[in-house]
């Protein structure tokens, strides 16, 4: 059998094939499903032996999470948010402390959002406080925030002056991950610190901060990636079959090619879905 002959085989309906591409026979489709499912084994392996080398790139950073969350604040009619150092420290150590001690909550190891305002020095009179992870970039995380009413009414509190961020790279519930940690302020009775200006020196406890590092490779976008081609081909295969066997007038009584599809469909919703990022 030369390679056109292989080829048509495995893509298209013949006789040879039951009037039914390779592919897409049961057998075939359970190995593909297997192959994502090795794939992803294989990355999280290496992920081990290797940290550092695979992992979930992001391009979320400081400034262009301001830029988008100050453009659905001005889309309302209200006024800017400030960076303030000070909030950008509570929010470091904040992330640093969910890496450290494996926890994806606002009140992590028994502290809550408003000890970390504390423990940099910001006297508040009104504070909140967003987080996200495994989001691509900036506009995906902010826009998960808008789409949520309790992390929009931070978004657009009018009582908020000032914000601080923090994007951290690290290894939560054993994934390789990106937190973002949002904390709105408004001070009580102090002038607001810009960026740039430097802080008052205050005490406090050491915290290990989660080494911020880029992997080479993005495990989200090579099992995605390798996810998505599966899957393209899968579709163009079952496209060509109906095709084919309409034209051909083809009976297949067992024909189960709608499960399949449907099945699959349903698999491919499910992948996008599942690397859409967590808001908290």
């Amino acid at each position: 059998m030369n390679i056109l002959s292989r080829l048509q085989y495995l893509f298209l309906p013949q006789e040879r094939n039951n009037q039914k591409a390779k592919t897409i026979h049961s057998t075939s489709l359970i190995i593909l499903l297997f192959l994502i499912v090795g794939f992803q084994s294989i990355l999280s392996f290496v992920i081990r032996v290797k940290p550092g080398v695979l992992g979930f790139a992001s391009n979320i950073t400081i400034e262009d999470l301001l830029s988008f969350t100050n453009k659905q604040r001005q889309e309302y009619g209200l006024k800017p948010l400030k960076l303030n150092n000070l909030l950008t420290d509570a929010a470091g150590q904040k992330a640093a402390l969910m890496f450290n001690f494996n926890c994806w909550s606002h009140n992590c190891n028994g502290q809550t959002p408003w000890y970390f305002f504390k423990n940099v020095g910001y006297d508040y009179l009104f504070a909140g406080e967003n987080l996200a992870r495994d989001f691509g970039d900036s506009e995906l995380a902010v826009k998960a925030w808008m789409d949520s009413p309790n992390h929009k009414d931070n978004i657009l509190n009018s009582k908020y002056e000032e914000i601080g961020f923090a994007v951290v790279d690290g290894i939560l519930d054993g994934e390789e991950t990106t937190l973002v940690v949002q904390m709105f302020g408004a001070q009580a009775g102090q002038p607001a610190i810009a960026s740039g200006e430097k802080e008052t020196a205050i005490q406090r406890p050491q915290v290990m901060m989660a080494v911020e590092s880029k992997p080479i490779v993005s495990t989200f976008t090579l099992t995605k990636g390798f996810s998505l081609v599966l899957i393209a081909i899968l579709i163009i295969v079952f496209s060509l079959d109906v095709i084919l066997i309409y034209r051909k007038q083809t009976v297949r009584v067992s024909s189960k090619s709608f499960i399949h599809l449907s099945f699959f469909i349903i698999i491919f919703i499910s992948v996008l879905l599942f690397y859409q990022g967590r808001i908290l």
